[in-house]
C-alpha cells in the first residue's frame, strides 16, 4: 500500500510541475539591422530620451538588440526585458568607438521592469566595434558601464554583449 501511494504521489507531482511549465512564455531575443536609418532625439533629456528611427543617409544603420525575459503569466511583475539601439555611418566593413565617442553612435540601453532601475540610459562611455561578416551580417562586440537611478546601490553596472546582428528585410 505505502508502494502504491508513493508512486501516485510521485506521479501527481511530476503532473503539477510538468502543468507549471507548460505555461511559462520562453526567453526571445533578436539582433536586427535597418540600413539607411539614423537615431533622431526628440528631447535632449538624457534620463530618459525621446527618439525615433528616421530614413537616413546610404551609409546610415541603426543596430537594435532586443531581450525578453522567460516570463510565467501565473506570476505578478516577473516581466523583464532589456534593449539596445544604437546608429553607425560606415563607408568600410568595419567601425569601432572607444571611450566617450560612443557618444557618436547615440547608444541607448532600455531596461523594462517592475523594478526602480526601469527606464532609458543614454550611453556616454563604453567600447562598440563591428566588422561587417557578409552582405546581411555583421559582428557587433560592446561592453560598456551605466549607473542606475533610483537604486539603493550605486554601484556601477557593466554590461557586455558579442553577437551576430542581421539586416533586416523589412
Amino acid at each position: 500500500m505505502k508502494k502504491n501511494l508513493s508512486i501516485l504521489i510521485l506521479v501527481l507531482f511530476c503532473f503539477v510541475a510538468n502543468a507549471q511549465t507548460e505555461k511559462i512564455n520562453p526567453e526571445k531575443k533578436s539582433f536586427k539591422i535597418t540600413r539607411q536609418s539614423m537615431i533622431q532625439f526628440k528631447t535632449q533629456d538624457s534620463i530618459n530620451p525621446d527618439y525615433e528611427i528616421l530614413k537616413g543617409a546610404k551609409n546610415d544603420f541603426v543596430f537594435e538588440y532586443n531581450f525578453n525575459a522567460a516570463e510565467n503569466p501565473e506570476l505578478s511583475d516577473d516581466e523583464f526585458f532589456q534593449s539596445m539601439t544604437f546608429q553607425v555611418s560606415t563607408k568600410g566593413n568595419k567601425f569601432e568607438y572607444k571611450g566617450d565617442k560612443i557618444k557618436q553612435a547615440k547608444m541607448l540601453f532600455h531596461i523594462g521592469c517592475f523594478c526602480p532601475e526601469s527606464g532609458t540610459y543614454f550611453i556616454q562611455n563604453g567600447n562598440l566595434k563591428g566588422k561587417k561578416m557578409n552582405a546581411k551580417t555583421w559582428r557587433v562586440t560592446l561592453d560598456f558601464t551605466y549607473y542606475p537611478r533610483n537604486s539603493q546601490y550605486a554601484e556601477p553596472v557593466f554590461k557586455k554583449l558579442s553577437a551576430n546582428f542581421i539586416v533586416s528585410t523589412k
